[in-house]
């Protein structure tokens, strides 16, 4: 089984096509195979899992970034404006 996933980890990586629907179903069961694996961390994924996120997800990404661009400007003006 980690033989399984490690492979399916590597190909999320290393190419697009490892990537896609077809190869990784769902983002969320994929990201619980950080847990069973001891050959990759959060650091080897996240740039590959966040552009994929990006691809599937455009309309959250653009939705939390507003939220944080409205957190950064007001938010933190009024609560620390030393910062």
């Amino acid at each position: 089984m980690r033989a399984t996933i490690n492979g399916t980890i590597a190909n999320f990586i290393q190419s697009p096509q490892g990537r896609d629907k077809r190869a990784v179903h769902s983002l969320g069961e994929f990201i619980t195979f950080l847990s069973v694996t001891d050959s990759y961390s959060w650091k080897d994924i996240a740039t590959s899992y966040y552009l994929e996120h990006l691809d599937r997800f455009p309309y959250l990404s653009i939705f939390y970034y507003s939220l944080f661009f409205l957190f950064k400007t007001y938010a933190i003006n009024i609560c620390w404006p030393d910062m």
